[in-house]
């Protein structure tokens, strides 16, 4: 069993197919997002832009570059948050594009390192938004006390230790596979992406 949620995979695979990318112009936010949100109403979800209710708490570190764990006060907000009744149904993120994913391996703005350990004992390279939704998703498994110890000291490859309740995440880009040299760059996530069940959604 995946993390896999067909009705809501559906809709935003409907959105992107009738988005149109125009590069340079930062459009996720602005025109993609939303129309993800309203598209998940119409569906019947009770849909929490910005996560207002909260499920990722203030002052909970999200993940790590090479000098360390990045801490903070703040509290990270994820784009999207599905709501089927009362249960969290799916985390989405959407983004322009994933250029920030580095060929070299070294750290950019949105490219980082999770808190969590591939079984190997190294960090999984990933993105800001990605470990956004992994600790929240952990979190909401496992509870968020004392979260950023358990979760340095995860040291697994399996989606039921990472993503124990097997909730649905999806990044769904602006961009398109065919720019930005976007499906090499989303090839550098697959290890991290495989161990949330994570799907990267755009278009060609």
């Amino acid at each position: 069993m995946t993390n896999y949620n067909e009705p809501i995979e559906v809709i935003l695979r409907s959105v992107v197919d009738q988005f149109v990318y125009t590069p340079g112009q930062k459009s996720s936010e602005a025109i993609l997002a939303p129309a993800i949100s309203a598209a998940i109403r119409q569906a019947g979800y009770l849909v929490d832009e910005k996560d207002s209710r909260g499920i990722l708490p203030s002052g909970v570190p999200v993940w790590r570059y090479p000098e360390g764990i990045e801490q903070t006060t703040l509290r990270r907000k994820i784009d999207i948050v599905v709501y089927d009744g009362d249960t969290v149904a799916a985390l989405i993120e959407s983004e322009d594009d994933i250029a920030d994913v580095r060929f070299d391996g070294k750290h950019a703005r949105y490219f980082v390192q999770s808190l969590a350990m591939s079984m190997s004992g190294n960090s999984f390279s990933s993105y800001k938004s990605v470990e956004r939704m992994a600790v929240a998703a952990y979190g909401l498994a496992t509870g968020f006390e004392n979260i950023l110890n358990r979760l340095s000291n995860l040291q697994s490859d399996e989606l039921e230790k990472h993503n124990p309740k097997k909730i649905p995440m999806f990044v769904v880009l602006a961009c398109g596979w065919g720019r930005a040299r976007t499906r090499e760059r989303a090839a550098l996530l697959e290890a991290r992406l495989k161990t949330l069940g994570t799907r990267i959604i755009t278009g060609s």
